[in-house]
């Protein structure tokens, strides 16, 4: 929202800034209006890259036993993702901003755990109930 709200903002400058510059040297027009013009649409797209995994809320249906994630898009709407936990698997090695992978979507997702109360169902999405498998790790068998 506040990076919504100040490309606003910085888009309604835009005329006071170009009646103020009027005077300047093109250098100084072209420096002040390229520098504001980048941060008024890169600081959005930057912000919803680093925050489209964040789930919101999740949900966890027993009987059909699957999840829905809320999330934001680009305009601060709220979707829907469903997948049921045999799509969720903890990543070998998890990428920034992300805690799972959802197969189905092809999808990282960034959940705070600590938000689920059910701890069969965290325990699940980590993949704690599933068997450990060492040789997928132990180096004598790579070589």
């Amino acid at each position: 929202m506040l990076s919504l709200s100040s490309s606003l903002l910085g888009l309604m400058m835009l005329p006071l800034l170009t009646d103020t510059l009027s005077t300047s040297t093109l250098f100084a027009q072209l420096f002040v209006f390229g520098t504001t013009t980048f941060f008024i649409f890169v600081t959005p797209i930057l912000s919803q890259i680093l925050t489209r995994k964040y789930v919101s809320r999740m949900y966890y249906n027993y009987q059909e036993k699957k999840l829905t994630a809320i999330l934001f898009n680009f305009f601060l709407f709220e979707y829907k993702l469903e997948f049921s936990l045999d799509d969720v698997y903890m990543p070998d090695m998890p990428g920034i901003f992300t805690t799972v992978k959802v197969k189905s979507n092809n999808r990282n997702l960034f959940v705070d755990l600590n938000q689920i109360t059910d701890l069969t169902i965290t325990e699940k999405i980590l993949g704690y109930d599933r068997e450990f498998d060492i040789k997928k790790y132990d180096k004598k068998n790579k070589e």
